[in-house]
């Protein structure tokens, strides 16, 4: 109750936020203070970034009443607000240069540990690798951190290299309907891929698709479901479809997740 009214009310600060600043913008364009009017744009801008990307409203709001307060008690003129600009630029590029090294430097030890995994004597490992996390997928859902972070994971699993691009192309289509962490998925898909060939792996992901949107579970029990089932497909006793299908079925029936197995192994 306390965290719905707590919702309820940012909301309202957000939008009474918002006429505020469309009221100031309008003060200052008709008193013709452009400069003011530029700078409380800018600070409307990074606070709204500051709160896409760390979802904290108290320190966005802090962050926005302190730009205000710089508004209002500076005498602002051409010199000032050239200064302002010009060190605002400065730690945008610089902020963006160091961050963009940091994260590729990330992506360089993990896909580096991969490769030494695999074999430390093959100093081409890092190259392919390198390239199979540099491809882009259709969607777009996977970042290039949770691309490296998987392919070190396969490695791990001695994927072989021809499947790597095969399991991540899979694991972005999941990633759309599951929501799930990218290792969590990739996971999943490996118990798949060992279970067929490589050529059934991509085909495969459109059945389970809809396995996971007839069944009435959620997407991280389905996955724990067939982890507990998938046992059956191993000693041969079904086929991956055939334990879907009963999967799909068991779950109309609201069976616990727990329940699954010994009801499946009862109808073999």
């Amino acid at each position: 109750m306390a965290n719905a009214i707590f919702e309820v009310g940012k909301r309202q600060i957000i939008i009474t936020v918002l006429i505020a600043e469309v009221l100031t913008i309008i003060y200052f364009v008709e008193g013709g203070k452009i400069m003011e009017y530029i700078v409380l744009a800018i600070i409307a801008i990074v606070c709204l970034v500051i709160y896409a990307k760390s979802k904290d409203f108290s320190q966005s709001l802090l962050s926005y009443l302190l730009g205000l307060i710089a508004i209002y008690t500076i005498s602002w003129s051409w010199p000032i607000f050239f200064g302002f600009s010009c060190a605002l630029i400065f730690f945008l590029v610089v902020g963006l240069a160091i961050s963009s090294a940091q994260l590729a430097i990330k992506i360089e030890k993990i896909l580096t540990q991969a490769a030494n995994f695999i074999d430390p004597r093959d100093k081409s490992l890092y190259s392919k690798l390198k390239l199979i996390n540099s491809k882009k997928q259709r969607a777009g859902m996977l970042s290039n951190v949770e691309k490296a972070e998987g392919i070190r994971y396969m490695a791990f699993k001695n994927v072989s290299l021809a499947e790597m691009p095969i399991i991540l192309e899979a694991t972005e289509k999941l990633a759309v309907v599951t929501d799930l962490p990218c290792l969590k998925v990739i996971e999943f898909l490996l118990d798949i891929s060992y279970l067929c060939d490589e050529e059934r792996t991509g085909q495969q992901v459109e059945r389970i698709f809809q396995a996971i949107r007839k069944s009435r579970t959620t997407p991280e029990e389905f996955f724990k479901i067939f982890t507990m089932t998938k046992q059956f497909v191993i000693e041969k006793k079904l086929s991956i479809d055939e334990l879907l299908e009963k999967i799909e079925r068991f779950s109309q029936l609201g069976t616990r997740p727990e329940d699954y197995r010994e009801l499946i192994r009862k109808q073999i």
